[in-house]
């Protein structure tokens, strides 16, 4: 049976700095209550390729194999602070050319980093749940009993997909992957009057259509 943990997508080659432990902090515009474990997802767009020349981060992969679409590694988020003149001073000149220290946004603290083959999956935004792989879950239990933190016991069951008959995994918004697709592309074309929450989106997509 597969284990449900919460998972952050990241742009490449920034997800596989955090998995080979070059990059010990996200920075992100929102925090989160969130604590423990957590997936690190590759995304599929990539950022700030120039980074894969720097001397200093010599063991990431070349472009070409940078996973995409995947997740990566599992990660134990330790903290998430709120950036101060004097946090940025203190993050060094390394991680600050890592991620965007700017003052008011927040950084993700991680614990604990542990690579996984990279397995395929359609990232979303903010947090969403990811069924983890057999190595991923032996991962997530290494994580867990470093530094006596309490082995974790297994995550809720993952739900199912709101659209009527489908019995895939939600994704995100309630919708497993395949559906949220087609959802956010229906809500992408009249943003003013569609959204997430509503029943005519769900009836088109238990359907078969969003047109």
């Amino acid at each position: 049976m597969s284990e449900t943990i919460k998972a952050l997508t990241i742009r490449q080659p920034w997800a596989s700095a955090v998995a080979l432990g070059l990059k010990l902090v996200e920075t992100r515009s929102w925090p989160t209550h969130h604590r423990g474990l957590l997936a690190i997802h590759a995304g599929a767009a990539t950022d700030a390729l120039s980074l894969l020349g720097d001397p200093r981060f010599s063991t990431l992969p070349p472009r070409g194999e940078l996973p995409l679409g995947a997740v990566v590694a599992v990660a134990w988020l330790e903290a998430v602070d709120l950036m101060t003149p004097e946090s940025i001073e203190a993050a060094g000149e390394t991680e600050r050319g890592l991620g965007d220290w700017s003052a008011g946004r927040y950084a993700w603290r991680f614990g604990g980093v542990v690579p996984i083959t990279p397995a395929s999956r359609p990232g979303a935004l903010g947090l969403w749940s990811w069924e983890t792989t057999p190595e991923a879950w032996a991962a997530c239990r290494l994580l867990a009993a470093q530094d006596g933190r309490p082995v974790a016991a297994p995550p809720t069951k993952a739900k199912k997909c709101r659209v009527a008959g489908c019995l895939r995994s939600m994704h995100a918004q309630g919708f497993c992957a395949t559906h949220y697709s087609s959802a956010r592309t229906w809500i992408r074309r009249d943003r003013e009057r569609r959204s997430w929450s509503s029943p005519e989106l769900t009836a088109r997509l238990a359907g078969g259509t969003t047109q």
